[in-house]
């Protein structure tokens, strides 16, 4: 067997590590919790290079065979010997071909020649079947006899091997270590990455896979405008000792595509000793492809991701774990699905088992070595973390495998590079980079970590750069173009040299769609240090392509109901250059955008409560974050688009029902656009300890964002999404919050007028202008979204909105008690002189009124003054109910504890909703007196139950909540009431076409 040398290489990066909260913040895994193997002394780094190898990324010594006495891992036998069985991976001789399919065919054969020597009973399958020779067996005391004397085993290893994050064990404050050097863009003597960015290298077209913890996927600094970097999501965590992470609490199958949310983090309050290990994924991810390559960013930004999450919690030893099985199931996933990622280049694993390995361990963890080499085989290079344990004469599992690119770290010091004291270096260390970092954490958050699980992934963002400019480039080239390290004869990596003289960049790329094809068309690259010969377009999706010498090229065999995005790279007698894309280039038979309202199944965007509260969110980001705290410093922004349904462009406004859970204090919650400043102007208001929710209307800001802003002590939101708004002008212009009436001495209007103007009187209206005010035109305005909020009425009463030209028809926009300050959304049709009415049925009522949107005369929502579609409860006295507007649903008795009620919102005798053509339907839902603390949820008739509330309240109340819902079948839609006997009375506003 050939050895790989001691060749010690450093990558230096341009990542400006950012000052927050007045110091650094550093996370450090308690030493104490790592199953630490002591370094035996004596071993000194070499200073000059050992006897060359082969330095490509080429496959090295296969497995070597093993003595029977050698083939059983020592932790199977005492598992057994523990437990009676154990879950095992076994490794076997084959002849190994051909497809995909007929591999697996060939293992198959394998395992069952295999299984049919054990005795019967002794064995069962635990996995499905690869395609390298592995069997995944649960086996017991005479299973495990025959498989160690079997002819042709190579390793049975157990399948629940353990491996954790590799962060530094230290707890050094990260600014005592830098002293005067923040800047990591200086890095002593190295080369930054920035000359690579600015000759367009940035990795563009490569895709980099990060098996960790999970990744919080819309995280600003993993997001490319609107559109997220992560193109593919999985989770493979064990359950059996465990509570896995993954989403609804079941491990993905290896041929399984990829699940959106399936690689969110794992629980992020899940705290081990000091530190929230579940940050880790996302620093880590955020390291190789955030950031956009200016300031503060990873080293491939233009590199795409695949988010899988591998680890577990373990009870018995408080920590998240991985296992081998659970790595070697994410690695042949990643090989099963290589196709739907033509791109994917490196995946990077910063985790290690902890313990020493002196020498190559590819006999011991012969089940992973096999894995990473049939990606190896396809061009797919594992980089993986060396370690966080000090030694100086070997390193963790699975660094320790030779056909991976295994990364220590440097410290971060001014002048010379020098290792890390915390890193691990051995013989099968072939990479150095620097080992703290600034990058992206779950939550929104930007800190510096340190460890051998930041240096790797700087490593697989440099590895997809020199992809993307050398096709089947090497280590090599990285090593030959590299320069000197203080202490080593070894090559420091100088990234810009490994490129220079590429072509540059295309000018800008363009595409005409004709029938199932597209030219596409660019101006000239530089040629680089050589000539031109050959430029190759993509399609994206797809991957139909076309080369030519000329400026022109059609790309064929497009779907014509699909957009496309083409990226051009040009290739010249120094190597490949960067591609360039064009934007989204629609097909001619691709659908209109929608022009109106679209609505939505619900579902949940935030859940700032904790996992042990049971919260869940569509994708698993933007959860278990915490309670919004006070004011302007603790504003929490969510990105509403590219999630749920709703689409990454062309929005201008989202449909949300935002509840408050369990607030701190008497307070109120702002929503507004991204960008802006907060309003003066609540959405909802609530008391200590209360869960009430309001429907929000609100604009999209920058980034695809909302704000939402807390005004007192922390207050738990969740937000759920019910539909969804196009930029369309005809349709909804959604605005920032205005306010256009307060009633009380001092309230302050969009434009000082409709101010103290004193509280409403029993049965009197108020006739309030809302058109030429503010952000709302004079003329075209058919109806306006307000948030109607009543301000320590003196009575339990209701208000009532209609267009002004109208008078008070029995319904209620919003119920109240004595006292109480609550806020309601309103939809209503505004009179042909601009006005609304607001009717006040009791006692004296301040009231204040702001706008956040208005539809057009010539949108397709149609308003009308409220009409009662429900109404359960008996007329008269105690319950007072009235009748409908056809006499249907009326003193029908409270819906029952877990009961649903079907309503027919179409086609209604003497309504205004037709029999046809109707998407969603606006309107008031009210609880009068249930029996119980409760929710109530409205969904489309024949739909999935959402797990979405539209409405919280107490037992006795009498509350209401605007909802936008979409009907379903037979024109229907779903009441459901989860506890207690409840009275429901529904009243509709208005219509959406669909």
């Amino acid at each position: 067997m050939s050895s790989r040398r001691l060749r010690v290489l450093v990558l230096c990066v341009a990542l400006l590590v950012l000052v927050a909260g007045g110091g650094f913040w550093v996370a450090a895994r308690p030493g104490t919790n790592s199953p630490v193997v002591d370094a035996p002394t004596g071993f000194a780094a070499p200073t000059t290079p050992t006897t060359e190898v082969d330095k490509s990324l080429a496959p090295n010594d296969p497995l070597p065979p093993v003595a029977p006495a050698e083939r059983v891992a020592p932790a199977v036998s005492a598992a057994i010997a523990a437990t009676g069985t154990t879950e095992v991976l076994v490794v076997f001789d084959a002849e190994i071909s051909g497809t995909d399919g007929e591999k697996r065919a060939q293992v198959q054969a394998g395992i069952d020649s295999i299984t049919e020597s054990l005795p019967e009973g002794s064995w069962s399958v635990a996995g499905e079947t690869p395609t390298d020779p592995t069997a995944n067996l649960f086996i017991d005391a005479r299973a495990l006899e025959v498989l160690q004397e079997r002819p042709g085993i190579r390793r049975v290893q157990s399948a629940l091997h353990e491996f954790y994050p590799a962060e530094a064990s230290d707890t050094e404050e990260l600014s005592s270590e830098l002293g005067v050097s923040a800047n990591l863009a200086t890095m002593g003597a190295s080369t930054p990455v920035t000359g690579a960015w600015a000759s367009g290298f940035k990795g563009a077209g490569k895709t980099i896979a990060v098996l960790d913890t999970g990744v919080q996927t819309d995280h600003p600094f993993l997001m490319n405008g609107t559109v997220q970097k992560t193109v593919g999501e999985a989770c493979f965590a064990s359950a059996f000792g465990y509570s896995t992470t993954c989403p609804g609490g079941v491990s993905m199958s290896v041929s399984e595509p990829s699940k959106v949310g399936a690689g969110a983090p794992c629980p992020v309050d899940i705290v081990i000793g000091t530190q929230k290990e579940c940050i880790h994924g996302t620093h880590v991810a955020g390291i190789a492809v955030g950031g956009n390559g200016t300031g503060n960013s990873g080293i491939a930004p233009e590199a795409s991701l695949i988010s899988v999450q591998v680890f577990s919690y373990k009870y018995a030893t408080n920590r998240i774990t991985s296992t081998t099985g659970d790595i070697d199931d994410a690695l042949q996933w990643l090989y099963n699905r290589r196709a739907d990622f033509p791109g994917l280049t490196a995946v990077n694993l910063s985790l290690g088992d902890g313990l020493l390995y002196t020498g190559f361990c590819n006999a011991s963890e012969a089940s992973t070595y096999s894995k990473v080499q049939q990606l190896l085989d396809v061009g797919i290079v594992t980089v993986v973390a060396a370690g966080n344990e000090s030694r100086i004469n070997g390193v963790s599992a699975p660094a320790c495998l030779q056909n991976v690119v295994t990364v220590s770290a440097l410290t971060d010091g001014s002048g010379a590079d020098l290792r890390a004291g915390y890193s691990n270096i051995g013989p099968q260390v072939n990479v150095f980079a620097p080992g703290t970092l600034t990058s992206s954490i779950p939550c929104d958050g930007i800190v510096a970590l340190r460890g051998t699980s930041m240096a790797t992934p700087a490593v697989s963002g440099a590895i997809a750069i020199l992809r993307q400019g050398t096709v089947g480039a090497t280590v090599a080239l990285l090593e030959d173009t590299g320069g000197s390290v203080a202490g080593y004869a070894q090559p420091s990596v100088k990234l810009n040299n490994a490129i220079v003289g590429l072509p540059g960049p295309t000018g800008p790329v363009s595409g005409v769609a004709s029938g199932s094809q597209v030219a596409v068309s660019w101006s000239a690259a530089s040629p680089g240090s050589g000539t031109l010969s050959s430029y190759t377009v993509t399609a994206a999706p797809g991957g139909q392509t076309c080369t030519t010498s000329g400026l022109t090229c059609t790309v064929a065999g497009l779907d014509p109901a699909k957009s496309y995005v083409f990226t051009v790279v040009p290739t010249g007698s120094s190597g490949v250059g960067p591609g360039r894309s064009s934007s989204p280039v629609p097909m001619p038979n691709v659908p209109a955008a929608p022009t109106e309202y679209v609505p939505l199944n619900p579902v949940r965007l935030l859940d700032t409560r904790s996992i042990s509260a049971r919260a869940t969110t569509i994708d698993g980001n933007d959860l278990g974050c915490g309670a919004v705290g006070q004011g302007l410093g603790s504003v929490r922004t969510l990105v509403v688009v590219g999630r749920g349904g709703v689409p990454s462009t062309g929005v201008d406004a989202v449909a949300l029902n935002v509840t408050v859970v369990d607030p701190t204090s008497a307070n109120y919650l702002k929503v507004y656009p991204e960008g802006s400043a907060p309003p003066n102007a609540a959405n909802i208001n609530f008391v200590a300890g209360q869960t009430i929710p309001n429907m929000v209307i609100a604009k999209v800001g920058v980034g695809g964002k909302i704000a939402i802003f807390n005004n007192s002590l922390s207050t738990q939101v969740v937000v759920d999404v019910v539909g969804w708004f196009p930029a369309n002008p005809l349709s909804y212009e959604g605005i920032n919050p205005e306010r256009m009436l307060d009633t009380r001495t001092g309230g302050l209007t969009i434009d000082g007028s409709q101010s103290g103007t004193g509280p409403l009187i029993r049965q009197q209206t108020y006739l309030l202008p809302v058109t030429n005010r503010g952000s709302v035109p004079a003329t075209g305005v058919g109806a306006v979204v307000l948030n109607l909020a009543v301000v320590n009425p003196t009575v339990g009463n209701f208000v009532s909105v209609f267009p002004g030209n109208s008078s008070f028809g029995g319904t209620a926009s919003i119920n109240f008690s004595a006292g109480q300050t609550i806020s309601n959304m309103v939809i209503t049709k505004v009179a042909p002189d601009g006005t609304i009415g607001i009717y006040n049925n009791a006692g004296n009522t301040q009231i204040t009124v702001d706008v956040v949107g208005w539809f057009p005369t010539t949108s397709g929502f149609q308003s009308f003054a409220p009409q009662r579609f429900v109404d359960t409860r008996s007329p008269g006295p105690p319950s007072f109910g009235s009748a409908t507007i056809d006499g249907q649903y009326q003193a029908i008795g409270p819906i029952p504890p877990g009961g649903s009620i079907d309503v027919v919102m179409t086609g209604r005798l003497n309504g205004n909703v037709p029999a046809t053509g109707v998407g969603a339907v606006a309107l008031n839902v009210t609880v009068v007196g249930s029996t119980a603390k409760n929710f109530l949820k409205l969904s489309p008739k024949g739909g999935a139950q959402t797990t979405v509330a539209n409405l919280n309240f107490v037992a006795g109340d009498a509350i209401s909540n605007m909802a936008i819902v979409k009907v379903g079948v037979g024109g229907k839609i779903t009441i459901y009431n989860n506890a207690g006997w409840t009275p429901v009375v529904v009243d509709v506003v208005g219509y959406f076409p669909g």
